[in-house]
């Protein structure tokens, strides 16, 4: 029988990088990388994406753990094991061309990788390769990914910092922090399921609001909202909520959703607005409620309120993660449940 583990085009088993100055870039690292897919490894500065990508690359030799390209060791007695599979590496200089026009950017991206297949790789690699190229040149260049890796078939693996370029490219996304994997997923699990609150506040918007959990729900402002799974203790939280998982509410709303909604809304907090910023097909509405909390909501761009005008707010029920509030917020590791 042919093992799961052979038929990967890249498997990464407990990799740890640490340098020689006691840093610890890579902290246990395993994920699978199936033959055409396309990751995306997601995390701040200093998270290790370049890292995991230049050992896979044989640039750098693990400290410990093991790194396969198809069924053979990437490296050996700590050495780059030169076999039959190659994996390109393609780092952020040779991508770097902000002064192109957008389809120009993208015809430079199409060159740089067309160059890189020319040794006939098993797995290219990305290290973030849209650099600070204008918004609509990076929406083109992600679709341009797209194309290629459409047309090709090949293994991709994508190092970035932004949430954005990993929700839009990719087929599951690798969260890390400090070396660590925070959460693994599709694009869809990882912002609508975040694993804690550094996935749900590095990936997207989150209003934190404070909530008490008992059952399976979070107590918020009298609306009782949903757990993403109901696990976590009763008292005290903070329920991460999304910016369009909140709604302006017309003066008459009564219990019935509002118009674009799908779910009921059985709880209305009062507020002031302090702030609303038109984006185009959206808008964000800054909104000081009674306790003092300042949370973003998100919605129709027809809607524009003003400062300080008073609105009510609801929820439309989506499911939310929680963090105890109990506990030191954004502390690594023991601070934050998914629930």
């Amino acid at each position: 029988m042919v093992s799961t583990r052979s038929r990967s085009a890249v498997q990464l088993t407990d990799l740890v990088k640490r340098y020689r100055s006691g840093v610890v870039a890579v902290n246990g690292l395993t994920v699978s990388v199936e033959p055409g897919e396309i990751i995306a490894l997601l995390g701040p500065a200093g998270g290790g994406k370049s890292t995991v990508l230049r050992v896979i690359a044989g640039r750098e030799s693990p400290t410990s753990g093991e790194v396969l390209i198809g069924a053979e060791p990437a490296h050996v007695g700590g050495a780059r094991h030169r076999g039959g599979h190659q994996c390109e590496l393609i780092t952020d200089s040779r991508f770097r061309n902000t002064l192109l026009a957008p389809e120009s950017a993208c015809r430079h991206l199409r060159d740089v990788v067309t160059r890189a297949l020319a040794s006939r790789p098993e797995v290219v690699m990305l290290d973030e390769p849209f650099g600070s190229v204008d918004a609509r040149s990076r929406v083109l260049l992600r679709e341009e990914v797209r194309r290629i890796h459409a047309e090709l078939g090949i293994t991709m693996i994508l190092a970035t910092q932004h949430h954005d370029d990993a929700l839009a490219i990719a087929d599951r996304v690798v969260v890390l922090r400090s070396g660590r994997v925070e959460q693994i997923g599709r694009p869809e699990e990882i912002y609508r399921e975040p694993a804690n609150a550094f996935v749900a506040e590095f990936v997207g918007q989150v209003n934190r609001l404070p909530g008490e959990v008992r059952g399976g729900f979070v107590e918020v402002y009298g609306a009782w909202i949903p757990l993403l799974t109901p696990v976590a203790p009763p008292g005290p939280a903070f329920a991460l909520v999304r910016p369009e998982d909140i709604v302006l509410l017309p003066p008459e709303h009564g219990e019935a959703a509002p118009s674009g909604t799908t779910s009921r809304i059985d709880a209305i907090v009062n507020g002031v607005v302090v702030g609303s910023s038109f984006l185009g097909s959206t808008r964000l509405t800054s909104v000081l409620l009674v306790d003092g909390t300042q949370v973003i909501v998100q919605h129709h761009p027809g809607i524009v309120p003003q400062t300080g005008e008073c609105v009510r707010l609801g929820f439309t029920g989506a499911c939310v993660s929680v963090q105890l509030r109990s506990l030191r917020p954004r502390q690594a590791g023991a601070d934050s449940v998914r629930v």
